[in-house]
């Protein structure tokens, strides 16, 4: 993905489907029982899309459009 177009369609499909998981797991939360979702951002930049707080225990979430997954996409949940 090297022209602008590709770039930007790219962003555009990843900010879609991370709103729709976000929106999913916000229809879950409110049918478990109590599951808190917050979201988590460093001073660095580093974030967290989704950490989700039940029973005591916390789980990252990352969302990401693509077909790879590498350590660079975990950066923010390591920070976190």
């Amino acid at each position: 993905m090297r022209d602008r177009e590709a770039v930007e369609a790219a962003q555009k499909s990843g900010a879609m489907v991370e709103t729709w998981v976000v929106n999913d797991l916000r229809a879950w939360s409110s049918q478990s029982g109590g599951a808190a979702l917050f979201f988590w951002r460093a001073r660095d930049g580093g974030e967290v899309d989704v950490l989700i707080e039940l029973g005591g225990v916390v789980v990252g979430v990352e969302i990401k459009a693509a077909h790879r997954v590498d350590a660079r996409d975990l950066k923010g949940l390591r920070e976190c």
